[in-house]
């Protein structure tokens, strides 16, 4: 399991795990900041900043946002 900048906080912390339960759901954890999020790998898309298919839907916080893993754009 690699280890991804956290949205939240910036730091190197942001790890995912996965559940037979969520279905296409992947649940991510900042072991720095305690952030948690869920990701619906199924609207997963294109970055416009840096064109990589790497844009994910991110639930976490009581809001949702696209958060690209590649270049750590986040967008509304």
């Amino acid at each position: 399991m690699s280890v991804q900048t956290c949205p939240r906080c910036g730091g190197r912390g942001f790890t995912w795990s996965t559940s037979g339960e969520a279905g296409s759901l992947t649940l991510w954890h900042c072991s720095l900041c305690r952030y948690v999020a869920e990701e619906d790998e199924s609207r997963q898309s294109r970055c416009p900043t840096c064109g990589d298919n790497n844009l994910s839907l991110l639930t976490g916080g009581g809001s949702s946002y696209r958060f690209c893993f590649t270049c750590q754009t986040r967008q509304s």
